[in-house]
């Protein structure tokens, strides 16, 4: 899959995320099983930080070189892919990946949208060998390419987007708001 078919997809999985979590009422957006699980809008904070943590300092990406890949790092790499596709809950892997609760929605669709067109616009300007080095760096895979950054951002998405999926579901009917089938216009 080309950069331009991944950024598509993601900005299709994005808009699927925020319209889902637009359309509840405020009460849902906060809404949380129990005192440990996130609500709608902490998963939206989640993604964006987690994209932040990844992708760093876009300004400066295109002049940063993390280090080579070691074999660690491609075992790692293979497992995050796994636990993503898989679905499988696992921790956050640093605490600045772990939503606050103090931002509100309009803000943090803001900061995503932002930070989505400078992604655009950083990897649709790297010319073939800029797409070949490690620029990016996710706290567990370690060094990454922008297409192995975007496969694991589609990746990331879409395990969020079945969360999401399963919170509107467990969601009391008092709460309010529409059926789960509106947080998602694709099916994992």
């Amino acid at each position: 899959m080309t950069v331009h078919a991944l950024l598509d997809r993601i900005d299709v999985q994005r808009a699927a995320i925020v319209s889902g979590v637009a359309a509840l009422p405020e009460a849902a957006q906060h809404w949380r099983a129990n005192d440990d699980a996130w609500s709608p809008l902490d998963v939206i904070e989640h993604l964006v930080l987690a994209e932040q943590v990844v992708l760093g300092d876009l300004e400066s990406a295109p002049t940063r070189m993390a280090p080579e890949p070691t074999a660690v790092h491609r075992v790692r790499r293979l497992i995050v892919w796994l636990v993503l596709r898989l679905g499988i809950r696992v921790r956050v892997p640093v605490d600045r990946m772990r939503p606050t609760g103090k931002t509100t929605f309009d803000a943090l669709r803001s900061r995503w949208d932002d930070q989505h067109i400078a992604l655009r616009r950083l990897v649709t300007g790297l010319d073939r060998r800029g797409l070949q080095r490690h620029i990016f760096r996710h706290p567990i895979a370690g060094p990454l390419t922008p297409p192995q950054a975007l496969r694991l951002l589609s990746a990331h998405l879409d395990t969020h987007r079945r969360q999401l999926e399963r919170l509107c579901a467990a969601r009391p009917s008092h709460i309010g708001g529409v059926s789960s089938s509106h947080t998602t216009q694709e099916s994992p």
